[in-house]
């Protein structure tokens, strides 16, 4: 038995090291799956801002070809006198979409924000220790 024993002995270090890689490989799988949940909310909330900046470059087109089809039918008198009103609501869209660009600058640095808290959690999988 002693025989068994040293040469099981011998290769106790292996199986520790071994054990070690295969524990810190589930760890890793763990944080990847993690990591892939995070990332499919970051792609959802991208797809979201892609959205909305869509639908404002619709609204935006749609009131222009509006305002300029009501400034195409008017008299040269009612132009003049329509010019204010038509200032105002183009300001009005401008001021929409600044405030909408803003809004999505927020959000786009937030998911910025996001990816490298991901990204500083996958170099830290990636720098484990294996002993």
């Amino acid at each position: 038995m002693q025989i068994v024993g040293d040469a099981i002995q011998s290769f106790l270090p292996l199986f520790s090291t071994v054990t070690s890689v295969v524990d810190g490989l589930y760890t890793t799988y763990d944080n990847v799956k993690c990591n892939k949940k995070i990332c499919l909310a970051l792609i959802d909330r991208v797809e979201i801002v892609q959205q909305a900046v869509k639908s404002l470059i619709c609204q935006c087109v749609e009131n222009y070809q509006k305002i300029s089809d009501e400034i195409s039918q008017q008299t040269v008198f009612q132009k003049f006198l329509n010019a204010n009103t038509v200032k105002e609501a183009f300001d009005k869209n401008i001021n929409e979409f600044e405030a909408e660009q803003r809004e999505q600058e927020n959000v786009m640095n937030d998911i910025k924000e996001d990816m490298k808290n991901v990204l500083k959690e996958v170099n830290l999988l990636w720098n484990i220790p294996l002993n």
